[in-house]
């Protein structure tokens, strides 16, 4: 496969995951899944192209609970650009296990002068311990472009907060400020520099929950960040 068909398939999975622009509250009782995506397509008819998605789901239903975020974000014309943000908070109660899926996609071909970014945060906020399988990761490419640039980044952090409290709308605000100052993309750097930015972001992160949640435990968080 060459490389602009296995980007052309890798937007079409980011879009099969679910709608764009989408932002909603659980209602009263929990859910099974969470889905969110963020799609932004950069072209002559559209050259600023960006999409953000936000939402607050419940889940706890069954023995097994899932949520999947992503972000993609694609340029293909000169002096384009896109850019897509992904924000999903799930706040998880009784369940055996949870089954969690990050993703950030970024490319652009066949331009000059042109960038796309890419950026998916997905918080995770449990009451008790459990099973967590989880997935984070970005993808950032450009082919045949001039003064390209892509950037993508996805975050991942699963906690457990025992108080039960949650994030409130400036909070809440707050997180999605943050998750769009991380559309810039990263600096190039060395393995030990990015090791250094990661473990800032974790606790950037860490320290923006702890301050709505009160204590509390992180049971896994990565980033993987990708520049192109």
């Amino acid at each position: 496969m060459n490389v602009s068909r296995r980007v052309a398939a890798i937007l079409s999975a980011v879009a099969v995951l679910g709608g764009t622009g989408w932002s909603a509250a659980s209602g009263s009782h929990d859910a099974k899944s969470a889905d969110l995506s963020a799609v932004a397509i950069a072209s002559a008819s559209h050259p600023n192209a960006s999409d953000e998605a936000f939402s607050v789901s419940q889940l706890g239903s069954g023995r097994s609970v899932s949520g999947d975020a992503s972000a993609g974000a694609d340029t293909n014309c000169d002096g384009c650009s896109s850019t897509a943000t992904t924000v999903s908070v799930i706040y998880v109660n009784k369940t055996n296990e949870a089954r969690l899926d990050n993703l950030a996609t970024s490319t652009t071909s066949q331009c000059s002068d042109c960038s796309s970014a890419a950026v998916s945060v997905q918080v995770v906020v449990l009451r008790h311990p459990q099973t967590v399988v989880a997935n984070n990761r970005s993808f950032a490419a450009n082919a045949v472009c001039e003064g390209c640039t892509s950037n993508a980044a996805a975050h991942q952090i699963v906690v457990v907060a025992p108080r039960g409290d949650r994030l409130d709308n400036g909070e809440l605000a707050e997180l999605r400020e943050w998750a769009r100052s991380q559309a810039a993309g990263p600096a190039p750097s060395t393995m030990g520099l990015r090791s250094t930015a990661e473990s800032s972001t974790q606790h950037e992160l860490e320290d923006q929950l702890r301050g709505a949640l009160g204590p509390i435990t992180t049971v896994r968080y990565d980033a993987d960040v990708k520049a192109g």
